[in-house]
């Protein structure tokens, strides 16, 4: 009896890949072996595909994977660092707006993938429903405070301006 999943923590998951769910089973090549698996989703079950992949090919597809995923945070991370370096210099508020929604999508976009999950809190599987909410309801956020910023609706549109403070209000 194995379980995987999103709300086992990932020192208890059989193969300990955090954005998948992977169960190890040793079926030889000669013999004929049935497997039953029950599915749960926020207490509701449902069909989903169930697939059979050799483990060390799904190993070292995850580690190129990997490289990938952490050039696109890296990029992410160092534009973001960039943008409060050159509020420093120019004094743009538009910058610290940018930086931040940058930061907020980083942090969504490592809840999704499941990297989050694993390096970040692999003891607490629930939490990436509410961090992807917050951070892309924080992206938003700033993605408007920057937009506001950077193209001054309050002095070259004001009615934008108002319709933008009104979204703003009612995002938080």
């Amino acid at each position: 009896n194995k379980k995987t999943g999103f709300k086992i923590p990932l020192k208890d998951r059989d193969i300990k890949i955090g954005e998948e769910y992977l169960l190890s089973v040793f079926i030889s090549s000669d013999t004929s072996t049935t497997l039953f698996f029950r599915e749960e989703f926020l207490k509701e079950s449902r069909f989903s595909l169930i697939g059979v992949v050799n483990k060390n090919k799904k190993i070292e597809e995850d580690r190129r994977d990997r490289y990938i995923q952490g050039a696109f945070f890296g990029l992410l991370i160092i534009i973001a660092l960039y943008n409060l370096l050159l509020y420093f210099f120019v004094k743009e508020i538009s910058n610290v707006y940018y930086a931040f929604y940058l930061l907020c999508i980083t942090v969504s976009y490592l809840a999704t993938s499941g990297y989050g999950f694993e390096l970040f809190w692999p003891n607490h599987p629930g939490n990436f429903i509410w961090i992807i909410t917050l951070g892309w309801a924080t992206a938003g956020f700033f993605y408007v405070l920057f937009g506001r910023a950077y193209l001054q609706t309050r002095e070259y549109l004001p009615k934008w301006n108002r319709v933008l403070n009104i979204h703003l209000v009612g995002s938080v």
